[in-house]
């Protein structure tokens, strides 16, 4: 008999279909709901880690303007004690900045009526030296309480000519606690922002920056239109005036972390309906468990990059303090030091004192060796210096060529000697690249005291000293002392008057007569500044010339005799025939402004003079220092036409080839070698021997300073070409020269005398 079956054909079919659909259904559902559990998961997830990314985000861009924005200030604070006109060395800084920072497209002085007085300009910002600075509406009104409330204040973004769009950064500029002006900084945004915001933040992340309906970043960009539903979003406030940029971030297309899973469409034929369900739910439990896992590899990479974030901010802290080329404490460092031990000073334990050390004539090496070698002997200089200083005197560099000691002594002497000490220690010697050099250092020295109760006053006290040193001829030590502080004082006061005079027209010019020594026939002037002084006073040149040589005026003091000297020669030369030549004096700092050649000729062009009928007087000692710097310069002044004149030649200088290699063609003998020639046989040997070289060299002589008519005979027989001096004739007003013009000779009879 065959075995009965379990259940018949016409029981079994329809029950089994239907427990099947029943069980796929149901496990169908479950996986559905598994997967969308997943899925909503997986999302959670997402939004926490694109919160994480947009909070780091926003930390490193707050930190990194913020840092800039003390940078700035810093900047600003420098520049503030140079008034509006920065010296030569806060112009290189400036260009550093600029060539180191790409996103810094201009950096420009304003004055209180926001018009640029100086402007370094290499993104080429639409911007004009000596116009107002462009502003928003409002924004003049707002923005002394911004700087008041933050140090800061920051305009409307501007376009740029390379799409991208620029804020302006406005810091305030004072001198002795009197603001003068802005420091400006044009900042151009999408390229910040390129450098701030790391890699992976880039890489990972969809980023929108945009003030109001205008887009910044990416340049040229267009808003989305779904903006308002990207997830990550924080307002970036610079400034603090409530305002500033939204930044909106989204995870890109390729970094989308989505958990999910695909269920399959038509349950294959061989293989248990329950078995594919299970092992589709161990798939999604293993796909879940990857993406947890990534998710944890995710946030270890941050946490990671955190910790590099943290060691960088240490690398940086340091280096905010030390100077990056000799590895000393920089000025911050050195200010944070001397506050240190002026807050625990104690008189019994001997004097503080603060050396300020300058290298002499720093600038000529590296001129001459170029600026490799120069760094190279500022590394060397600090490990000379060490030899003379005790275990816990602190060394420091200030900036450029000058370094600092801080120092506590049991006596005032003792610092003293110090500073001698250093002296002679620099003076064995370098060697740098097989070169041997030999560098000299002036040496300020001040030391705290009752009234001395701030790092900063201490160090200008140092520094004024340095300068007494300088002045007093360099390669010495001068200690502070409060009549320094007088002269010093009444320096700037005399600086400012002569801004203001030159503004008011305080300033005039006069003419000296140059006569032909032999005919006695008029042959030319020099051009003389004279000040009339607001207060009533005729100041001497002697006593303001050099302060503006100092402080950076010379240049605008020279430019206006020019201008006013050529003016005047052009009028004699239109109403006289024989009209005479005009010599006039040039300082090193006119030479070494690009724009001194084109307003020459400018000026030159508008009296259609000949260049010949001008006369450059340039001093010996400013051709010597700076050979190098001017050559080519005097060069295209010689073929321009112009006349070279070597102004007070013989005064502490023997070499003479540099009349063989400069483009001279007149020697100007000084007046000291004059003054004694009839009584000193070496003041006679001095003066023939220039006059018989200027003229073996085929050029022409002038004695300055003529007094007497003993001089004026001796000056004859060596064959002097030209002589101006009180004997012919004092300097003269304008309106007194026609007569000379005219044919008038009040020195024809000086010989007869």
């Amino acid at each position: 008999m065959g075995g009965r079956p379990i259940l018949t054909p016409g029981l079994s079919r329809l029950p089994a279909a239907a427990i099947s659909a029943v069980v796929m259904a149901v496990l169908l559902g479950l996986s559905a709901w598994l997967a969308g559990e997943l899925r909503k998961s997986g999302r959670v997830a997402e939004q926490v880690r694109l919160q994480q990314l947009v909070d780091y985000m926003q930390a490193d861009l707050v930190g990194d303007i913020g840092k800039k924005i003390r940078d700035r200030q810093r900047a600003a604070a420098s520049l503030g004690r140079n008034g509006l006109e920065p010296q030569p060395a806060d112009f290189s800084m400036i260009a550093l900045t600029l060539q180191q920072t790409g996103f810094y497209r201009a950096v420009a002085g304003l004055d209180l009526d926001l018009r640029i007085a100086w402007l370094e300009n290499p993104g080429r910002v639409e911007l004009t030296r000596g116009e107002r600075y462009p502003v928003g509406a409002g924004f003049a009104e707002r923005m002394e309480g911004l700087i008041e409330q933050t140090g800061l204040a920051i305009d409307r973004p501007l376009p740029l000519a390379d799409g991208d769009r620029a804020v302006s950064w406005f810091q305030p500029l004072t001198l002795d606690d009197e603001r003068i002006g802005y420091l400006v900084t044009v900042f151009a945004i999408a390229d910040a922002l390129e450098s701030f915001i790391p890699e992976q933040f880039r890489r990972e992340l969809d980023i929108v920056v945009r003030s109001g309906d205008q887009v910044l970043k990416p340049v040229g960009g267009e808003l989305p239109a779904e903006l308002d539903q990207w997830p990550g979003h924080f307002l970036l406030d610079i400034d603090g005036d409530g305002s500033g940029f939204d930044v909106h971030a989204r995870f890109s297309d390729q970094a989308t972390r989505v958990a999910g899973t695909q269920l399959p469409a038509l349950v294959l034929m061989s293989g248990s309906i329950s078995s594919i369900l299970l092992a589709l739910a161990l798939f999604l439990g293993l796909r879940n468990a990857n993406y947890v896992r990534e998710l944890e590899g995710g946030n270890q990479r941050l946490q990671e990059e955190a910790e590099s974030r943290r060691q960088a901010e240490s690398e940086l802290a340091f280096l905010i303090g030390h100077d990056r080329l000799t590895g000393l404490p920089n000025r911050s460092g050195s200010i944070s030091h001397l506050d240190g031990l002026i807050g625990s000073c104690d008189q019994a334990v001997g004097e503080l004192a603060v050396l300020l050390i300058d290298l002499d004539r720093f600038q000529d090496i590296n001129d001459s060796l170029g600026h490799e070698l120069g760094d190279e002997l500022l590394r060397q200089v600090p490990e000379r210096i060490r030899d003379v200083l005790a275990a816990d005197d602190f060394l420091g560099r200030q900036g450029g060529d000058e370094f600092i000691v801080i120092c506590r002594r049991e006596e005032r002497a003792a610092a003293e000697r110090l500073g001698e000490a250093i002296i002679h220690a620099l003076d064995r010697g370098f060697m740098v690249d097989d070169n041997q050099i030999f560098v000299s250092a002036s040496i300020g020295i001040a030391f705290v005291d009752a009234q001395m109760s701030t790092s900063e006053a201490l160090i200008q006290n140092a520094d004024t000293a340095l300068f007494k040193a300088k002045t007093a001829g360099r390669s010495r030590c001068s200690v502070f002392a409060c009549d320094m502080l007088q002269r010093v004082q009444h320096r700037l006061s005399m600086s400012h008057d002569i801004r203001r005079g030159v503004d008011n027209g305080d300033f005039r010019v006069v003419y000296q007569p140059i006569v032909d020594t032999i005919t006695m026939d008029l042959r030319g002037f020099e051009a003389l500044l004279r000040w009339d002084h607001e207060d009533g006073r005729v100041i001497s040149p002697a006593e303001f010339i050099p302060v503006a040589e100092e402080t950076g005026s010379i240049g605008r003091l020279g430019e206006f005799v020019l201008r006013r000297g050529l003016a005047d020669l052009a009028q004699w030369h239109a109403r006289f025939e024989q009209a005479p030549w005009l010599a006039v004096n040039v300082s090193a700092v006119q030479l070494q402004q690009p724009a001194f050649l084109s307003t020459l000729k400018r000026v030159l062009g508008e009296h259609q003079l000949p260049p010949a009928q001008v006369h450059l007087e340039i001093t010996e000692e400013v051709l010597i220092r700076h050979e190098r710097g001017h050559h080519g310069s005097l060069n295209e002044l010689k073929s321009l036409g112009v006349q070279i004149v070597v102004d007070d030649f013989g005064v502490g200088y023997s070499a003479l080839s540099y009349l063989k290699d400069f483009p001279v063609s007149v020697v100007k003998i000084d007046r000291s070698f004059v003054r004694d020639i009839v009584a000193s046989r070496e003041d006679q040997a001095i003066t023939r021997t220039i006059c018989r070289l200027a003229g073996d060299l085929g050029m022409t002589s002038v004695a300055e300073g003529v007094e007497h008519p003993e001089q004026m005979r001796l000056l004859q027989t060596f064959g002097c070409t030209y002589t101006q001096g009180f004997l012919l004739a004092r300097p003269m007003e304008r309106r007194d020269i026609e007569s000379l013009l005219d044919g008038a000779r009040p020195w024809s009879a000086v010989l007869s005398e």
